[in-house]
């Protein structure tokens, strides 16, 4: 099973906090139960909350849903939130796929708004990486998106923050670029097979980064398949590595598996 977003953000202005939505999705032919439990860390008081869609009133911290194959739950705080002081706070919700496929983790950060948001300068940023989740699974050369959101601790989507993902294998770094709204995405696409940690830095105007870690794989590309290598699109009369391309202009494509011939016409 696959959860998406792997990461929420909660922002409690003391009225309360709006619920985000989590996707679950199985592979399989048949519906499967799927059992979603969270806890709460760095403070005793359980303000999580965890619903199937459509519940009017807030619950627990534990829901079962069935994936047929989608389904969804919501993701959020109860009124216990608002006896927090102002900060930010952390929360798992994991959600086991009863196919016996491996349990995913949803990570939740809470930020509490000091005074309801107003008058509140914000002193740091608040980052959720959307996808990929822990324990990630690549395949070389094939394309593997990357996504985030920013918020700051006012509960404030940042759009003007540097996002800059870091690849422990020796694969060029990627810069996110931002969609609006705090989200950010782009798409990795790994060069190396083997063991690799991703360390996403983010920052705004840069004077003081935070950094995230995310463990996980990249898997040689099955034989036969057809591969694009690392910048191996090109402008068609100059080959120039890592130029801009015009839309319109003729580009040469440089892979693997990408035709039966050799190139040899002989």
């Amino acid at each position: 099973g696959s959860v998406y977003p792997q990461s929420v953000i909660l922002t409690y202005f003391g009225g309360g906090a709006a619920a985000q939505t989590v996707s679950l999705t199985t592979a399989s032919a048949s519906p499967v139960q799927v059992s979603a439990s969270g806890f709460v860390s760095g403070t005793s008081t359980n303000w999580l909350v965890v619903n199937p869609p459509n519940v009017g009133q807030p619950s627990g911290s534990a829901a079962s849903v069935t994936a047929a194959p989608t389904a969804q739950l919501q993701i959020g705080a109860s009124a216990s939130a608002g006896t927090l002081s102002p900060g930010v706070y952390g929360a798992t919700v994991s959600a086991t796929f009863l196919d016996g496929s491996p349990a995913q983790d949803i990570r939740v950060s809470l930020v509490v708004v000091p005074g309801g948001g107003g008058n509140c300068t914000p002193s740091r940023l608040v980052l959720a990486i959307r996808q990929p989740g822990p324990n990630f699974s690549f395949t070389q050369g094939w394309p593997a998106p990357l996504e985030a959101q920013v918020y700051n601790d006012c509960g404030q989507p940042v759009s003007n923050a540097t996002i800059t993902a870091t690849f422990s294998n020796g694969d060029a770094p990627l810069v996110l670029t931002s969609a609006g709204g705090g989200f950010y995405a782009g798409m990795y696409k790994p060069g190396h097979v083997g063991p690799v940690s991703i360390n996403v830095q983010y920052c705004q105007s840069c004077s003081s980064a935070g950094n995230f870690t995310l463990n996980g794989t990249v898997a040689a590309a099955p034989a036969g398949v057809p591969s694009i290598g690392l910048g191996g699109v090109v402008n068609g009369a100059s080959f120039a590595p890592g130029a801009d391309i015009a839309p319109g202009s003729i580009v040469s494509v440089f892979g693997s598996n990408l035709a039966t011939s050799d190139g040899n016409l002989n």
